[in-house]
């Protein structure tokens, strides 16, 4: 079955779409996070493919702590633009927290693929491969006390 949109059925579809993108902006803004996942989520109802909103979403939920779900939206963006700077850096440091240095650094290499001097991805990059060799060096040291 095919259903035709007129120009003005798209009009207003984009509209719902953008009212909902920018009230989670918004909320987003105002620390109301829950608040702004949903609305983000209306969007995504509208426009599943929507890299954007994606990626805020994965901003809302991780400042709501809920830093896995946030990695998964991140990693749903970058299906669609695996080249978005600041999601590669957003998953980066996402990862760190989560204790996925390998994968943090990796996250952090392809942004500088497309920024290479950015300075806080470098400098983000630097804290992960210092907490790798540190993990590195103590698990040395345990082999060696027995």
């Amino acid at each position: 079955m095919f259903i035709s949109l007129g120009l003005g059925d798209w009009v207003q579809i984009n509209l719902e779409f953008d009212t909902f993108y920018k009230n989670g902006i918004a909320l987003v803004r105002l620390g109301k996070h829950g608040e702004a996942v949903a609305s983000f989520d209306k969007a995504l109802e509208i426009n599943p493919n929507n890299m954007k909103t994606l990626s805020k979403k994965g901003i809302a939920l991780a400042r709501l702590g809920k830093l896995e779900e946030a990695v998964v939206c991140f990693d749903m963006a970058l299906e669609i633009n695996p080249k978005h700077m600041n999601t590669l850096y957003n998953k980066g440091l996402l990862l760190y927290l989560l204790d996925r240095c390998e994968e943090a650094v990796a996250s952090f290499d392809k942004a500088l693929e497309i920024n290479p001097n950015d300075f806080d991805i470098l400098s983000n990059k630097d804290l992960v491969l210092a907490k790798l060799n540190q993990k590195k060096n103590h698990i040395y040291l345990e082999m060696n006390e027995n």
